[in-house]
């Protein structure tokens, strides 16, 4: 059996495959604003499209308060949202602030115009142009990314500059403009609606001591430090903040006094809660916007899942002062307080943070202040709150209309994964006996992994996912979750069977989009003459060892720094803007990074899959469990054939495979069974061959 015949019909079965479809848009007019009860109609058309240049029209979306933006030829550009159409949140003044918000059809902000306001400003000095100012960094940015006042270290926020002296203005439009497309991203389906929880406070009737307290973990702590603002300071505690709810009677007993809590648990609502924040230092809680019928600017709790954010923000009507808990075995605070959280705001069987909006004077000024924001995450014990999820029909049916939504993709990936696995079984099993033959079928196949399942499918993997398993695991978020993207769940399943049966080189060799490529780009080279670059046995042997230290690193970073930075050092993967975006309208450092990788696979193969991928190495530590490896011959101790011609570094001078390193190109195979040029072709006739499960070379029986 040769592989010839199998490859000419093997062509016809994957180009019969590939679908293209034209969407043309017709019946072009255009549209008047209708009458409707939304404020958002009653705006003029310039003022609306004033960030859309390319803007033929707008329409209202049917039954909602938001507008959809056209194009040329009904192409659409956006959506716009008005507001004062979704929250009456007031600002200082006492009256909301009214802003017009308009993103893209990827959730990109376009426009962030504030037209209309009462704001007091001007009373202190600071021009109308500031409240411009303030909403300028939005521009350009995903609705789903935090917010942060003040400098900060982050990544992947949206960083904005309070306003000094006007911090109430700043909060109420930041929680304003989230907000709005909040509920815009939701219905457009550009954010995951929240999944639902319930739970409840385990009462206990002894109040805790604060020892207890602390054992049990019910605080949540955030603490500053003068280093925080100036690294070269002497260091200094400035602010040490606890807080909790206090809903439950043993916590709530203990740190208001039996009375005080009796009263907060009568006159609240039945969805509020009690919120105590202690604070030692000089740094306040109160803030600017402590005063009768204020808000609390310096701090505030926020709460969302599914890209959605929700802020908590206090005014002087939520409040009571309490400076000392009558818990004896408490720290003496400087400051402390109680305050109720508007009914159905926070949800106290999820994670909420504690953000903290801390300032101080800059050197040289005595008006100017540096304003920096800090943060702490916190969910209550299950010692103190109990969670239970309720699946809504909302939630069980995202999943379902995320597969219903692409039929076409699903066919096309399970087609194409069958088809792979098949001929690869029959290649395995034959005789083969030409290289040349196998590397055509290797490099049509990588043709159709980057075509189809990269740019088209966006199938390529990730170690974000090895991320989404691990919050799983932690029970952070739902396995429903990974069934909203039909394609990575079918290949992310498919290759883990893959792995158990037959190693890591089943994905790593063959179906990945971005392996695959840089496999593409090596062979371009060689065609072209570029000369082929070989590392030192020893240095090469050292290097792959590189990739799991990545992985530890992303894990590790995940795990016990915060989610961000797992995300961030993920970045170190170039598959995203590869395949998903374009490389060039990220930051210069990531382009440079993803140019290094593609330049560099022209002078040697897959260099960084050998050596820094950190999916790679996960796929490692999985394959360990597979059972189906290449077969080796007695002759292999000696015969350095496959040694000196694997490109993959994988076989060693004992002919023994190194697995972790083998990406099944089956070139060692065809030697094995093939006239020429294994030396150990004629000792063989006669005699089969059975895989020894220790990996050790074949054992020849007589048949």
């Amino acid at each position: 059996m040769t592989i010839t015949p199998l490859i000419n019909k093997l062509k016809i079965n994957i180009l019969s495959s590939v679908f293209f479809f034209v969407c043309i848009f017709t019946n072009l007019f255009t549209c008047n604003l209708v009458n409707a009860d939304y404020l958002i109609n009653d705006l003029e058309y310039e003022e609306l499209i004033e960030n859309y240049p390319n803007a033929v029209s707008v329409k209202p979306l049917k039954d909602t308060p938001y507008l959809k933006v056209f194009g040329k030829d009904e192409m659409p550009l956006g959506y716009l949202v008005l507001s004062e159409d979704i929250t009456s949140l007031k600002g200082y003044s006492g009256t909301p602030i009214n802003i017009i918000i308009g993103i893209d059809n990827e959730g990109i902000y376009q426009s962030v115009k504030i037209i209309e306001h009462s704001e007091p400003i001007v009373l202190i000095g600071l021009p109308e142009s500031t409240l411009t100012d303030f909403v300028e960094p939005y521009q350009n940015h995903h609705i789903n990314e935090p917010v942060t006042f003040g400098d900060n270290n982050q990544k992947q926020q949206i960083k904005v500059d309070a306003i000094s002296g006007a911090t109430v203005t700043a909060l109420v439009i930041n929680e304003t403009i989230r907000t709005s497309v909040a509920a815009l991203g939701m219905h457009l389906g550009l954010l995951i609606k929240p999944q639902a929880y319930k739970g409840e406070f385990i009462n206990e009737v002894e109040a805790w001591t604060w020892d207890k307290m602390i054992d049990e973990k019910v605080f949540g702590q955030l603490q500053i430090k003068s280093t925080d603002f100036d690294p070269g300071a002497e260091h200094q505690l400035l602010s040490n903040i606890w807080y909790t709810l206090a809903d439950a009677p043993q916590i709530g007993k203990a740190l208001l006094g039996e009375r005080r809590y009796k009263h907060y648990m009568q006159s609240k609502a039945e969805n509020s809660h009690i919120l105590v924040v202690f604070s030692l230092g000089d740094l306040s809680f109160k803030g600017s916007g402590f005063a009768r019928g204020g808000i609390f600017d310096r701090f505030r709790l926020e709460q969302g899942q599914g890209g959605s954010t929700s802020a908590t923000i206090f005014r002087d009507s939520d409040y009571e002062n309490m400076p000392q808990s009558p818990l004896v075995s408490a720290p003496k605070f400087t400051e402390g307080g109680i305050f109720i959280t508007p009914e159905d705001k926070l949800n106290p069987a999820i994670d909420f943070e504690f953000i903290f909006l801390a300032s101080q004077h800059e050197m040289g000024s005595a008006y100017k202040r540096q304003f920096k924001s800090f943060k702490s995450s916190f969910r209550l014990p299950e010692s103190i709150y109990h969670r239970e999820k309720v699946v809504t029909e909302e939630a069980e049916s995202y999943w379902l209309k995320a597969w219903k939504n692409k039929p076409l993709e699903i066919i096309i990936t399970i087609f194409l994964l069958v088809m792979f696995v098949t001929v690869f079984t029959l290649i395995r099993r034959s005789k083969i006996t030409s290289v040349t033959n196998i590397k055509k079928f290797q490099n049509l196949f990588y043709i159709f992994a980057v075509i189809i399942f990269g740019f088209y499918l966006n199938g390529q993997l990730s170690v974000v996912n090895v991320l989404t398993v691990v919050q799983f695991f932690q029970g952070d978020i739902e396995f429903t979750l990974f069934l909203t993207d039909p394609v990575i769940y079918i290949i992310w399943t498919s290759t883990f069977i893959l792995i158990l049966f037959f190693g890591r080189g089943m994905y790593c060799g063959w179906l990945c989009p971005f392996g695959a490529l840089t496999e593409l780009i090596f062979r371009a080279g060689q065609f072209l003459g570029i000369k082929k670059l070989k590392l030192p046995e020893r240095l090469d042997g050292t290097l792959v060892y590189v990739k799991y230290c990545v992985l530890i690193a992303v894990v590790f970073s995940f795990l016990f720094v915060s989610n961000e930075w797992g995300y961030v050092i993920a970045e170190i993967e170039p598959f995203k803007y590869t395949f998903t975006v374009l490389p060039w309208t990220q930051d210069v450092f990531i382009f440079c990074w993803w140019a290094f990788i593609l330049l560099a696979s022209l002078f040697y193969l897959k260099p960084f899959c050998r050596y820094i991928c950190p999916l790679g190495a996960f796929f490692v530590i999985t394959s360990f469990f597979s059972r189906f490896m290449l077969p080796r011959a007695s002759t292999c101790l000696t015969c350095n054939t496959c040694y000196k011609g694997c490109e993959y570094n994988a076989i060693k001078k004992n002919g023994e495979i190194d697995h972790k390193e083998c990406t099944l190109c089956l070139v060692c195979l065809s030697h094995l069974k093939g006239h020429s040029p294994c030396p150990d072709y004629k000792l063989r006739k006669g005699f089969h061959y059975h895989i020894d499960f220790e990996k050790k070379p074949f054992v020849k029986q007589k048949k």
